[in-house]
Formats: structure tokens, sequence, C-alpha cells
């Protein structure tokens, strides 16, 4: 696996981990 791949798929999995806990907020609300 290159760098940049390995780097896109976790930067990408930062983003959906922040989706899901945005998610989760506004269901709270």
């Amino acid at each position: 696996m290159r760098m940049a791949d390995r780097l896109i798929d976790v930067s990408l999995g930062r983003i959906e981990r922040k989706l899901v806990r945005i998610d989760k907020l506004t269901w709270a609300a």
C-alpha cells in the first residue's frame, strides 16, 4: 500500500467518525 493511499484512508476514517459524532449530537438535541 502506498503512503498516500494510507493517508487518504486515515483522513476518510476521521471524517466518518466526525460525521457519526455529529449524527449522535443531532439525535440527542
